[in-house]
């Protein structure tokens, strides 16, 4: 097989970040090898479960995501899909910065 030089120093890169680093970037790597031949549903599928995690993990760990979400009355648990996405409130950067503000 003729591989592109280009993916072979990808992929030695990410075999060298793999050695040396905590971040798991083969893993990433090999997971993105994959995707790219996935079906639209099987896209669509593993975008949802990606989206999933994240709103799990902000409803966890990240309290501004959490009562900001309350205060609208958004439940990301309830969420069944990516349409759902829309009754989350915007953010802007004001928002952020006091935040960041009230964190100190």
């Amino acid at each position: 097989m003729n591989v592109p030089v280009f993916t072979h120093v990808i992929e030695n890169g990410y075999r060298f970040l793999a050695r040396t680093s905590r971040y798991s970037a083969w893993k990433h790597f090999e997971e993105l090898q994959l995707n790219q031949w996935l079906g639209r549903d099987q896209i669509d599928i593993l975008r949802w479960r990606k989206a999933r995690e994240l709103l799990d993990h902000c409803w966890r760990n990240i309290p501004f995501y959490r009562d900001r979400w309350r205060e609208a009355g958004v439940d990301p648990a309830r969420f069944t899909g990516m349409d759902d996405f829309k009754h989350l409130p915007i953010v802007t950067k004001a928002d952020l910065i006091e935040a960041q503000s009230e964190d100190r």
